[in-house]
């Protein structure tokens, strides 16, 4: 299997992986939270991505290790006649096959019936695909490869797609772009600084790349996106990057489309680890709410004592300016979890959903409901804690709701999968759901 150089992203969980070691616990999971499978070696190992459902309920997600050649799957998880659920390969990611995608961390989406995702490495250069499953008669899935990145148009696609009204696909890159081959960028030496891109099909059936924008180190510029981006009404783009900004940081940023048909960034807020302020911002989307406010996650920051996290909410203002708002802050030793990341999500009477990687009751993360209160101020309910074996562990990339408003993700550890290979310490990790 390739040797990769890691992600900026993957040094810093394996950091704090280490700093909880010590409180590794066999407690046994809360009565709300269900695992639904365990995964082992050979069926794929280390879903880092979240999951999505169609709307049958059927749960789809990708591993980012183990399968044939064990550089990742696609899978699909569907809940059978006897109240069990049955899990199914759909796709062997491949270094031996010209042009496959392998290693994705991506959380999947449907467009049109299909699915869609990114891998961080593969493809025609090996710096990282789009690719597409496409579901035939007979229900079995075949993958097809959309997209290829060649560095200077992007390399290491980490973070989950979204489509526009029209089928058209839009997306971030960790590395590459105009920056390709210097030593400007954080990371790797010539990794570049990252770009968004758009993937517009085209009408002999392929798909048409088209990088939107560059970031660059200007001293106030982004740097590093890992997470994807989200549209408004107006068809602008909002994400974040990892790095970079006024203090190297991160930032939320806009990009609007102009009448010459460039794309204009504006950086809506740079963040700064002095105060209480959170910074490098999750892997996740951002979202929106009913008043087209913006709701994210950071991984580190905060205030209280040892804080490692926020969730931040930016208001936008009749000037065109944006107010950020701290509405949590996660303590290392506090239960409500610590490290939060991947996508937030709203019900409809308002509430947040997350997961944090670290922290809980026994410091293997958490599934949470941020719900608003008098005066401003949010209430933070702990749902469920993870306890590891059996449970799950280290929740990475957020919950979804099924169609009667269960929750339902995936933990990159825990379980009973016990196996060889480089996931037997922790395990392999879980799809679980919690009932609210």
């Amino acid at each position: 299997m390739p040797n990769r150089h890691r992600t900026p992203r993957a040094a810093f969980r394996l950091s704090a992986c280490v700093i909880v070691t010590v409180f590794f616990t066999t407690f046994a999971a809360a009565q709300t939270e269900t695992v639904l499978h365990d995964f082992v070696m050979q069926s794929g190992t280390l879903p880092f991505s979240g999951v999505v459902l169609d709307s049958h309920d059927n749960i789809y997600g990708t591993t980012q290790n183990g399968g044939r050649q064990s550089v990742g799957t696609v899978y699909e998880l569907s809940p059978s006649s006897g109240g069990g659920w049955t899990y199914t390969v759909l796709h062997n990611f491949s270094y031996k096959v010209a042009n496959d995608g392998f290693y994705s961390v991506s959380t999947p989406i449907f467009n049109a019936g299909n699915l869609y995702g990114t891998t961080l490495w593969g493809g025609a250069a090996d710096d990282g695909t789009v690719f597409e499953m496409v579901q035939q008669s007979d229900g079995t899935w075949n993958e097809k490869l959309i997209y290829s990145f060649h560095g200077t148009d992007g390399q290491f696609a980490e973070a989950s797609i979204t489509a526009d009204a029209s089928g058209n696909l839009y997306g971030t890159t960790t590395y590459g772009g105009s920056t390709f081959g210097t030593t400007e960028c954080e990371g790797s030496a010539e990794s570049g600084c990252g770009v968004v891109f758009q993937l517009k099909p085209d009408a002999n059936g392929g798909w048409v790349e088209r990088v939107l924008w560059n970031f660059s180190k200007n001293g106030t510029d982004g740097l590093n996106p890992t997470g994807g981006v989200v549209f408004d009404a107006a068809g602008n783009l909002y994400g974040t990057t990892l790095f970079g900004g006024t203090y190297n940081y991160g930032i939320v940023f806009e990009l609007s489309p102009t009448t010459s048909g460039e794309w204009k960034e504006t950086i809506l807020h740079s963040f700064d680890h002095n105060g209480t302020d959170g910074f490098f911002p999750s892997t996740g989307k951002l979202v929106f709410d009913d008043h087209g406010n913006l709701y994210g996650a950071t991984e580190d920051g905060g205030s209280g004592n040892n804080p490692q996290g926020t969730i931040f909410r930016l208001e936008p203002s009749s000037s065109g300016t944006w107010t950020e708002t701290i509405i949590r802050s996660f303590q290392v030793a506090g239960g409500n979890g610590a490290v939060p990341n991947g996508s937030l999500i709203f019900d409809a009477s308002g509430n947040l959903y997350g997961t944090t990687e670290f922290g809980g009751d026994f410091h293997n993360g958490t599934v949470f409901e941020l719900s608003p209160a008098s005066g401003g101020r949010w209430t933070i309910k702990n749902l469920h804690s993870f306890g590891a074996y059996p449970d799950g562990s280290f929740p990475v990339s957020g919950v979804t709701f099924d169609s009667i408003g269960n929750l339902y993700g995936s933990s990159e550890n825990g379980g009973t999968g016990k196996n060889v290979g480089n996931c037997s310490y922790y395990n392999c990790g879980t799809v679980f759901e919690v009932t609210p």
